[in-house]
């Protein structure tokens, strides 16, 4: 029994080339914009926050109420919670972002 290996090349044409070159440039220019995006929300958000410790017998209340400026303080308590993702339960040693006055 005799095995026939095809010699069957692929190559791709001019315009396939074009295609291929087009998509891989869009996706460069993508992604360098998707850093400098992800820079630019990372200097806004220094800018708005400010890490906190929490100490013995903070809750979120009382550290929203010492960084709510004239809102309401509910406010101020939901976001805290979205900010870090946490629930109303904080503990001791517990890094936090808080808003700056």
């Amino acid at each position: 029994m005799r095995w026939e290996t095809s010699t069957n090349t692929h190559r791709l044409n001019t315009k396939q080339l074009m295609v291929i070159f087009i998509l891989l440039s869009c996706l460069s220019i993508l992604a360098i914009y998707a850093q400098n995006s992800d820079a630019g929300q990372a200097t806004v958000f220094a800018s708005q926050y400010e890490e906190y410790i929490v100490q013995p017998g903070d809750t979120l209340w009382n550290i929203a109420k010492a960084h709510r400026g004239r809102r309401d303080i509910r406010d101020v308590v939901w976001e805290l919670q979205e900010v870090n993702q946490i629930t109303p339960i904080i503990h001791p040693g517990q890094a936090i972002w808080v808003p700056i006055n």
